[in-house]
C-alpha cells in the first residue's frame, strides 16, 4: 500500500463523507443539532457551519 493509492482512497471517500454529512443534517431535529452545535453559533443557532442559514 504506497502513499500515493492511500491518498487516492482518502479523496474519493471525502465526498461520500460530505453526502452523510449532509443527510445527517436532514434526519435529525433542529433542536439536537443546537446541542451539538451550540457552542459554535450561540446567538444564531439557525445559521450552519457552512455559513447557510435553514430555514426553521
Amino acid at each position: 500500500m504506497t502513499v500515493d493509492r492511500l491518498l487516492m482512497i482518502t479523496l474519493m471517500m471525502v465526498p461520500f463523507f460530505l453526502l452523510a454529512f449532509g443527510l445527517l443534517w436532514r434526519i435529525l431535529p433542529p433542536k439536537q443539532i443546537n446541542k451539538l452545535y451550540g457552542y459554535r453559533h450561540p446567538r444564531k443557532p439557525g445559521i450552519l457551519p457552512t455559513g447557510t442559514v435553514e430555514a426553521c
